[in-house]
């Protein structure tokens, strides 16, 4: 029986530790999506009810915290950001259903993107997630519109692509937010008015040669 105890004791004290660190990062995402964007370790403790001491036993400092939650938000989502499958159908159709996976993204990782923001100013790891956001997007456009850019010189195609995306950065979408008092439905009808333009000045302007 004393063996077993032996056994038993550091494993249930491990299982509490990851309860209290998630617990931990969950309270600083919690308050990320409350608006707070960047919390007090008095407000992550009292929210994770747990003491500022047993904080710093699980992160080394409280930018450390702030960058584990942020990577610990994005985990959740990693899902639905990697799904870059082509959209298949119509073009009317792929525009559509494009448009509406960027605005759920959008829904889903707003408190989460305002915050690495901020976080961004002194984390240059932060920092070099919005690029790699931002490739992501060029890729995913790409994907979904290969019949339109197929064969397109690379002048024609690079200015369309920077049209489309300026649209879908993380910062047009804040901004059409605010303009549209947060009304969704507007906000896709602008996006799809603004693709279909941008593919329209493909078949306007094809360019020629490679």
């Amino acid at each position: 029986m004393v063996a077993v105890a032996e056994v038993q004791t550091p494993d249930g004290r491990s299982l509490r530790r990851v309860r209290n660190r998630d617990a931990v990062l969950d309270a600083v995402i919690g308050i990320f999506e409350e608006g707070d964007l960047d919390p007090s370790v008095d407000a992550i403790a009292e929210r994770a009810r747990v003491s500022n001491r047993s904080i710093y036993r699980y992160f080394d400092h409280r930018d450390h915290l702030i960058r584990t939650a942020i990577s610990h938000a994005l985990r959740r989502v990693a899902p639905e950001l990697l799904l870059d499958d082509r959209i298949e159908g119509a073009q009317e159709e792929r525009i559509e259903r494009f448009v509406a996976r960027q605005l759920h993204l959008y829904e889903q990782l707003a408190p989460i993107a305002r915050a690495a923001r901020v976080a961004a100013v002194s984390e240059p790891i932060i920092a070099e997630e919005f690029e790699v956001a931002r490739l992501r997007l060029r890729t995913s456009i790409l994907v979904h519109f290969a019949d339109e850019f197929d064969g397109l010189a690379p002048s024609v195609r690079d200015r369309t692509l920077i049209s489309a995306e300026l649209a879908f950065q993380f910062d047009s979408f804040e901004f059409l937010w605010t303009a549209t008092d947060g009304r969704a439905s507007e906000m896709r009808a602008i996006l799809e008015e603004h693709l279909r333009c941008c593919i329209a000045r493909l078949r306007a302007d094809p360019g020629t040669g490679v």
